[in-house]
């Protein structure tokens, strides 16, 4: 992010590869993602939740930039539905989400997504 303006700036270009904050390229014409945001992450999970009959959804996610945006898109997905998304964050240091996926089974969710690191969903 604290790149952005300086690319714009000075007028080059800057390729976030793996980047994950969704206003990474707001208003900026230098600036250019190669990798998902939840806008194109979030309607496939919300189809195979359909397909599969889960009306509520628990969600452990970072809480960081990218983190915040997949359980917003979901939210506003489900707004006016009888779908239900329950939610739990972490840190980015946390190893352990037992305590996390105990609140979301105890309000009844049906399915869990993770949404963070390679490192944190393996725990």
């Amino acid at each position: 992010m604290a790149l952005a303006p300086l690319a714009e700036q000075n007028q080059v270009a800057l390729l976030g590869i793996v980047a994950t904050v969704p206003d990474l390229t707001q208003q900026n014409k230098y600036t250019f993602r190669y990798y998902p945001t939840a806008k194109n992450e979030v309607p496939m999970i919300v189809k195979i939740l359909r397909e599969n009959y889960v009306m509520k959804i628990g969600v452990v996610y970072l809480n960081d930039d990218f983190g915040s945006s997949v359980v917003q898109e979901l939210k506003n997905r489900f707004k006016n539905t009888n779908e239900e998304v329950i939610t739990e964050s972490f840190l980015i240091s946390e190893t352990d989400f037992r305590s996390q996926i105990a609140k979301i089974k105890s309000r009844g969710a049906e399915a869990i997504l993770a949404v963070g690191f390679d490192s944190h969903i393996k725990n």
